[in-house]
Order: structure tokens, then sequence, then C-alpha cells
């Protein structure tokens, strides 16, 4: 029997996929919505570059149709929010920096949207992480070139703010806790990321990701702790 390549196998079981959760939504926004779940849990989940810049892509393409059809609504933002921003974490320097902004913008029209969507507030979060790595200097030349004001007075403080309203609104997400402990791994703060870990592994499974987000921060932990 004739083997399927693998390119194409991939993109027969995503129109599958996409067909199903299509069909099972209650409306086109849902639907769209689903696909770009599905998506971004795919993206965590993938191992080959090429195949997760894919999913990358489907979610964000998704997410913006979502928005497209109810741009009254918090959901389509943030889904739009959380893909590209998993684009600005994969791609060259400028195109980053674009994804981050728009991120970062469509995360802020959610929280003006509905000022308790905890994943909203976890997206900035990870804006203020990730921009707090430049010196301010840099962050003036950066806000300049994106056009984003808030650019310039981001900070590692502003970010765990954000991650534990993201959890104090949401405590059953297993992405948030992940988020939050890395963040603090990130800080030198070994016994509250554990403390995160140990959280993360009695929640129980709300996507597919969720057990690959556990033991990444697992991983990552164990690669920090001292010898």
């Amino acid at each position: 029997m004739r083997r399927v390549p693998s390119g194409l196998a991939l993109a027969l079981s995503l129109a599958v996929a996409t067909a199903r959760a299509a069909a099972q939504a209650p409306n086109p926004v849902q639907a769209e919505l689903q696909i770009a779940r599905m998506a971004i849990a795919d993206a965590f989940i993938a191992s080959a570059r090429d195949t997760v810049d894919g999913h990358i892509d489907r979610a964000i393409t998704h997410a913006r149709r979502a928005v497209s059809l109810a741009p009254d609504a918090a959901e389509p933002h943030y889904w739009l929010a959380a893909a590209l921003g998993r684009r600005a974490l994969r791609t060259s320097f400028r195109t980053a920096l674009r994804a981050a902004t728009e991120s970062y913008r469509e995360a802020q029209q959610a929280l003006r949207l509905d000022s308790l969507h905890a994943g909203a507030h976890a997206v900035v979060g990870r804006f203020h992480e990730e921009l707090s790595r430049y010196s301010r200097p840099t962050r003036m030349v950066l806000s300049a070139m994106s056009g984003e004001p808030d650019v310039r007075g981001v900070s590692r403080e502003a970010a765990e703010r954000r991650y534990r309203r993201a959890i104090a609104l949401d405590t059953g997400a297993v992405l948030y806790r992940h988020d939050y402990g890395r963040f603090l791994v990130g800080s030198g703060r070994l016994a509250e990321a554990k403390e995160q870990e140990r959280i993360a592994r009695n929640l129980p499974d709300r996507t597919p990701a969720d057990r690959w987000l556990r033991n990444d921060l697992s991983a990552l932990i164990a690669r920090t702790e001292p010898r």
C-alpha cells in the first residue's frame, strides 16, 4: 500500500478536523474560534518547526475571521491576540514586533469588552514580560518603530500582576499556571515555580495541550535547579 506523504496526511487530517469543528459549532463565530483553539493546541504539541508555524498561521486566519464576524465580542479578539503572540515568539525581529504589537492591541480590545477575561490578562502579561527584557532606551526605539506608546512602560512587575490576575480569574487553567511558573523560573524564584507546577499537576485537562504545558514547565524547572 502506497504511503501518504506526511505533509499531505497532515493537510487531510486538518481538513477533517476543520470540517468536524464547523459541523459541531452552533454558529459561524464559534466554528472559527473552535478551529483557532484547536490550531493553537496543535502548535504547542507539534515538534517540527514548519508544522508549528502552519498551525499558528491557521489559528491567526480563523481568529481573524471570528473577529470580523463578531467585532464586539471579547473572545475572538482574545484568540487572535493569543495566536499573534505565538507568532511573535517564533519569527524575525521586525515581524515579531508587528505581531507582538497587534497581539497586545487585540488583548486590550478584549479587556475593553470584558475586563474579567483571564486569557487577555495573560497575553498582556506576556507582552510585558518579553519586552521588559530590553533596556529602556531600546524600548523607546521599539515604541517608535511599532507606534505603540505602551512599549515604553513595560515591566516585569506589570507582567506578574497580569499573570496573577489571570490565575485569580480562572484558577483551573493549566496555561496560566504554566506561563506564571515559567515567569517565576526566569525570576529565579524556583520554590514558587514548583508550587505552580504542583497545582498544574492536579488540575484536570481542558485542552489537548495541557499535558504538554505541564511537562514543559517541569522540564524547565529541572534544567534550572542547581546540580
